[in-house]
């Protein structure tokens, strides 16, 4: 029952945190460190970027993203700040 409740309340929080996001949408630079894919049934593809103070965070991509990207590229990602202050990704394009 815990660990029910827990699962609901992770959704029902990120639901809203999406839902009723600030319109405003900024866009900052990464590094891409590295792309990965896995295996399985399905293949899923992944870029590993370099977040603020050396933090590496991985984000999970669709095939053509993956092959329009380069590692050691420059990747610009667009985000809104969601009704908690979580930022989420809206958007992923290439770095002027």
């Amino acid at each position: 029952m815990f660990v029910g409740l827990f699962l609901l309340s992770t959704a029902v929080t990120g639901f809203v945190n999406h839902h009723f996001a600030d319109q405003t949408t900024f866009c900052k630079k990464y590094t891409i460190i590295r792309k990965s894919t896995s295996s399985g049934r399905s293949t899923e593809y992944f870029f590993f970027l370099n977040i603020e103070k050396n933090n590496e965070e991985r984000f999970s991509v669709g095939k053509t993203l993956y092959n329009n990207f380069e590692e050691g590229g420059q990747i610009e990602l667009c985000m809104q700040k969601g009704k908690f202050g979580f930022e989420y990704v809206t958007k992923f394009n290439k770095a002027q």
